[in-house]
């Protein structure tokens, strides 16, 4: 069977119009990928997804790309500008708020006119002004959108990376176990095992994790041409389930690929995490597969999931303790300046902060004009107000 034909021939001769590309099991509609039973052949491309389901109730998955990621962002910042505005329009009265809804309405329609037009554009075009009679925040946004067509599929993930698995321990070892696994598939397959691993990494919130992930899943992508689906809720993990497990194993046997569940806790506590059980003990996608899962509330997993060895393989924390030159390499990396040396004799320096708290250290330094030794003041306060006023209180998401 050649390469961008239909196989069967009962499909309407329209079909091969509207997608942007026809391939190996897939078609691949822009913003989605869907799977036909009967397609011809060519590589799936690797890069970053989220599952969800198309009108008609089947499987796909959804790319995520740079430009769209950045849009969904500016999306949620203006929904709450609206929100203020609309109170503003309905306090004034019916007539204003009318005029309201009609003028957002119009603006949503060019914005999103706008961002089909970009997001047709291929992600190595050099970036061009966009100009067009939209409203200044959507111009902006669409410039915006614009420049980022230079960026390699999935080069957001680690943009402005620093390499944190070079000074913590236990990221470290999640990094050496994921290459070992890379390295030795014969073992699995001589020895019929099943080539996957899951690995579950656990810490308070602001130690990297999160950021560790984006980048090694980069790393994946662009060597092993990896397929990385996020799974960020109930419902994508029950979609998965019920109907992606079986179709991702038909199509993408011969291919790597990785799920990522960012807090483990939050999952695992829905409907008996029977449909977390069922999907980590599948019989179907059983090669080429990497569980990268993550959680701030270790004591909040159940045990049938952690002291059991091939439902989560690797199990590693990511604490404060740091390898000696951290703190020296994290300050250059936020402030672009060597610390100074006298600052390693002051009491934040042997304190064990996490590099979100060291962050925030020497970006009030920098921005009141004063020594890291000197901002630490304002950290301790803030750690005080947390301790005092917020210890207890129940997390959301993933941090």
């Amino acid at each position: 069977m050649s390469a961008n034909t239909i196989s069967n021939p009962s499909v309407p001769n329209t079909i091969d119009r509207m997608p942007q590309h026809i391939a190996r099991y897939y078609i691949d509609y822009g913003s989605h990928i869907a799977f036909p039973k009967e397609l011809a052949y060519s590589e799936f491309p690797a890069g970053l997804y989220l599952p969800d389901r198309s009108d008609e109730g089947n499987f796909v998955l959804t790319r995520i790309d740079p430009f769209r990621r950045q849009a969904l962002l500016e999306m949620h910042r203006n929904n709450r500008i609206r929100d203020e505005a609309e109170q503003d329009a309905q306090a004034a009265g019916n007539a204003e708020f009318d005029s309201f809804i009609e003028q957002i309405e119009l603006e949503d329609l060019a914005f999103m006119e706008e961002m089909e037009r970009i997001t047709q554009q291929s992600s190595r075009t050099p970036a061009n002004p966009v100009h067009s009679r939209m409203s200044d925040k959507h111009s902006v946004t669409a410039t915006a959108l614009s420049s980022l067509n230079r960026l390699e599929r999935g080069d957001y993930l680690s943009e402005g990376y620093f390499p944190l698995e070079k000074y913590n321990p236990g990221l470290k070892r999640v990094s050496e176990a994921i290459s070992e696994f890379l390295q030795n598939r014969r073992i699995f397959v001589e020895n019929r095992l099943g080539y996957r691993r899951s690995v579950l990494l656990f810490g308070e919130p602001g130690t990297g994790k999160s950021r560790f992930i984006d980048n090694l899943c980069k790393q994946l992508i662009q060597m092993h041409k990896a397929v990385v689906i996020r799974i960020d809720s109930r419902f994508q993990l029950e979609l998965v389930v019920d109907k992606g497990l079986v179709l991702l194993e038909t199509h993408l046997a011969d291919r790597l690929k990785i799920f990522i569940i960012e807090e483990l806790a939050e999952m695992s506590s829905y409907r008996g995490n029977s449909s977390l059980l069922n999907f980590l003990d599948n019989a179907i996608l059983r090669n080429n597969v990497i569980y990268l899962m993550t959680t701030n509330n270790p004591d909040r997993v159940p045990k049938n999931l952690t002291d059991r060895p091939s439902r989560i393989d690797v199990l590693e924390e990511a604490g404060r303790e740091n390898l000696p030159g951290f703190q020296e390499a994290w300050y250059k990396h936020v402030t672009g300046q060597e610390l100074p040396e006298s600052e390693k004799h002051h009491a934040w320096y042997s304190a064990k902060m996490t590099p979100a708290y060291l962050k925030e250290l020497f970006l009030l330094s920098r921005m009141k004009g004063i020594q890291p030794h000197e901002a630490y003041g304002y950290l301790e306060h803030r750690i005080k107000l947390v301790k005092n006023n917020f210890a207890e209180k129940r997390e959301l998401g993933f941090g």
